[in-house]
């Protein structure tokens, strides 16, 4: 049998400064379902021009209006310049929502682009 799968490709932007954490993405988990999501960030210090990218994936599911995740962040690709190598990407549940979180380097001033692409089942 045939199915049409259903994907969501979401993107976020934004500015860390410091270590102070940043949600970058919050996206709501369809009401009884379950999802496969993977994520990618990728991180500019705006004075250096030093580089850190990070791509994981994750599961999880929506039960009456509650996102969990399922198992563990699995980290496919950590790839940073040394005075980024701490900046980390965390996916979360939150509510009903898969949250996408950035977090940067002490002193340092990171722009920040994600994408999430996400399986509906």
């Amino acid at each position: 049998m045939v199915s049409a799968q259903s994907y969501e490709q979401i993107r976020g932007s934004g500015t860390t400064v410091g270590t102070t954490p940043l949600i970058l993405i919050s996206w709501p988990i369809p009401s009884g379902r379950s999802v496969s999501a993977e994520v990618i960030a990728t991180g500019r210090d705006t004075t250096s021009g030093d580089t850190v990218s990070r791509k994981v994936m994750t599961s999880a599911k929506n039960v009456t209006g509650v996102a969990a995740l399922i198992g563990a962040l699995a980290t496919l690709l950590s790839s940073s310049d040394l005075a980024l190598a701490t900046a980390s990407v965390a996916v979360s549940g939150s509510g009903g929502s898969l949250v996408v979180t950035v977090t940067g380097v002490l002193t340092k001033t990171i722009d920040w682009e994600v994408v999430a692409r996400v399986q509906i089942c």
